[in-house]
């Protein structure tokens, strides 16, 4: 029997309300990050057997201004998780419906299979199951699960709803040196993902020439980005990419659960 169609024009109003928020967002970092806020400065003191040791610091001109951010950062990923409650709404048969019915997102199947029932009450049973197919619990590995989107989401908007604004740091994502008759052993001081203060030691190495006659040229570079803390990537992707996961991954495939499209899904666990 064919799936009821739905309407999900309020899932889309919340999506294109995260987006313009994360225009707004977009609006204030790029001419933040136009004034060069952040930078690198490296010394350099001799080593063992002729070797020079570079020690890499970050400058950090000026932090960005959470507290102007956050509220907006808040409002993007509120509208996202919306977006999935929505969803829920529309697929839920009006008669059966849970009067708090949402989007359920569980990294342990026992959780999931506790709750998910009341939360998905008046559901069908194919969208029942694509839903369970997006859980992070299908994620093989338990350490990894925390970054699945679904769990970003959650986090993120509980934070803002119930803790505290979210925090904005400065991260130095990426590191490179430019070498001429060079060759390094290094160490990086700081995981990748640590938030930096001006004057951070994040890198540290070694480089002896590949011929003693001719100068070394060296040359290393950090490149830093914004982060909510909390998350691995740097601020505007990382909420861009969580839209485009309800946007490509969860609607599609509760929208039309008949389309041959969808015919295998869900997919296997990753």
């Amino acid at each position: 029997m064919p799936e009821p169609a739905v309407d999900f024009s309020g899932a889309r109003l919340k999506l294109e309300r995260a987006s313009k928020h994360l225009g707004d967002l977009k609006a204030l970092a790029d001419p933040f990050i136009a004034d060069d806020p952040f930078d690198s400065r490296y010394t350099t003191e001799p080593g063992d057997n002729g070797a020079t040791v570079y020690r890499v610091f970050a400058v950090v001109r000026n932090q960005p201004p959470a507290d102007e951010w956050a509220p907006i950062i808040g409002d993007a990923v509120h509208n996202l998780r919306s977006a999935l409650d929505h969803v829920v709404w529309a697929i839920a048969d009006e008669a059966e419906r849970y009067d708090r019915a949402q989007y359920p997102i569980y990294s342990h199947e026992g959780a999931y299979n506790t709750n998910a029932p009341r939360l998905l009450a008046g559901v069908s049973a194919r969208r029942s199951e694509l839903i369970r197919g997006t859980q992070p619990f299908r994620w093989p590995r338990l350490e990894t699960r925390e970054w699945h989107p679904l769990n970003v989401l959650q986090r993120l908007d509980n934070d803002d709803k119930h803790r505290t604004l979210h925090t904005l740091a400065t991260f130095s994502r990426y590191r490179w040196v430019g070498l001429a008759n060079a060759q390094t052993t290094d160490t990086l001081l700081l995981p990748e993902h640590t938030a930096l203060v001006d004057g951070a030691e994040v890198w540290r190495f070694e480089a002896t020439p590949e011929d003693p006659m001719t100068p070394m040229v060296v040359e290393p570079k950090l490149e830093f980005e914004i982060g909510i803390t909390g998350t691995f990537n740097a601020m505007l992707p990382t909420l861009a990419s969580l839209a485009l996961h309800i946007q490509t991954d969860v609607m599609p495939q509760l929208e039309h659960p008949d389309d041959p499209m969808y015919s295998g899904f869900p997919l296997a666990p990753m």
